[in-house]
């Protein structure tokens, strides 16, 4: 039962952003950004704590649930608990630089494709 509710959790996460992106022309990055402002919105609230109790890994894995862990680390960091915070901060470093090397790989396969 757990996989259903983090299936429809995410799912219907899903079809809102496709609405907004579909029918009302928001951009990507704007429903990413609004998606990460409304769960840090809500986490104070509890309401990101019940959802993510529901649905799991449905939630945790969108971008809302991550607006909800930015909350929490914050919240941490705030009562003198650095520790979430730096292992997020590398983790976020870590990413970066696996995405720029990813870029330039791509980037080095392109030319050569373009020089054949």
């Amino acid at each position: 039962m757990r996989i259903v509710q983090a299936f429809i959790c995410g799912g219907v996460i899903c079809v809102i952003g496709q609405v907004l992106l579909i029918y009302v022309n928001i951009s990507p990055p704007r429903i990413l950004l609004g998606a990460l402002i409304l769960g840090a919105l809500l986490s104070p609230f509890g309401a990101m704590r019940a959802l993510t109790d529901w649905g799991g890994g449905g939630l945790i894995a969108m971008a809302i649930g991550c607006g909800g862990a930015f909350y929490d680390i914050s919240a941490a960091a705030l009562q003198g608990e650095f520790a979430p915070a730096v292992l997020v901060i590398l983790l976020f470093g870590f990413l970066l630089v696996m995405g720029a090397v990813a870029g330039c790989i791509a980037s080095k396969m392109n030319e050569v494709r373009m020089d054949k």
